[in-house]
C-alpha cells in the first residue's frame, strides 16, 4: 500500500466539522471522491461530502459533524493510497517521475530528485511555470 501526499488540513470551517485542505494534487477528481479515504497519522477516514471554496478543498470525513470534534485534525498532512486514485494509464504522478533523467529542449541533462515534500513542491511548480519541455529518459538511475 503506497501513500501519496494529497494536501495539508489549514483550518475548519463552519461549525459542521469541515475541513479545508490547502492541495496543489494534480488529480483531485480522483482522490476527493465522495466514499474515498483519507489517511491522518495512519488512520484512515471515508469522505462523506467534498466542494471547492476559493483555493480550499473542503471536505467532511465520517461520524464526524462538528467543528469539536475534528480540531484535533488541524495542520496535519493528508495522503491516500495510490490504488484508490484509479489513475488512468496517461495519468502519472509527479513523484514517480523521481531519479528519471530528464532532458531540456536545450539539451542539458537533469535527474530529479526529492529532498523533502515541501521543497519537492516548490521545484515542481517552479519547472512546470517556465517554458522547458521535459522527455522521459528509458534509463532508470537508481
Amino acid at each position: 500500500m503506497k501513500k501519496v501526499y494529497i494536501g495539508k488540513i489549514v483550518a475548519t470551517h463552519g461549525i459542521k466539522g469541515e475541513l479545508r485542505i490547502k492541495s496543489n494534487f494534480p488529480y483531485k477528481k480522483n482522490a476527493f471522491k465522495i466514499g474515498n479515504h483519507l489517511i491522518i497519522e495512519g488512520k484512515e477516514y471515508e469522505i462523506k461530502t467534498y466542494r471547492v471554496h476559493k483555493q480550499f478543498d473542503m471536505v467532511t470525513l465520517d461520524d464526524y459533524h462538528n467543528i469539536n470534534e475534528v480540531l484535533f485534525l488541524l495542520k496535519k498532512n493528508v495522503y491516500m493510497t495510490k490504488e484508490e486514485l484509479s489513475l488512468e494509464k496517461n495519468q502519472v504522478l509527479d513523484e514517480e517521475l523521481m531519479n528519471y533523467q530528464l532532458l531540456t529542449t536545450e539539451g542539458k541533462r537533469n535527474i530529479l530528485c526529492k529532498s523533502n515534500q515541501q521543497d519537492y513542491e516548490s521545484k515542481i511548480r517552479k519547472r512546470s511555470s517556465s517554458s522547458l519541455k521535459f522527455s522521459i529518459s528509458k534509463n532508470r538511475y537508481q
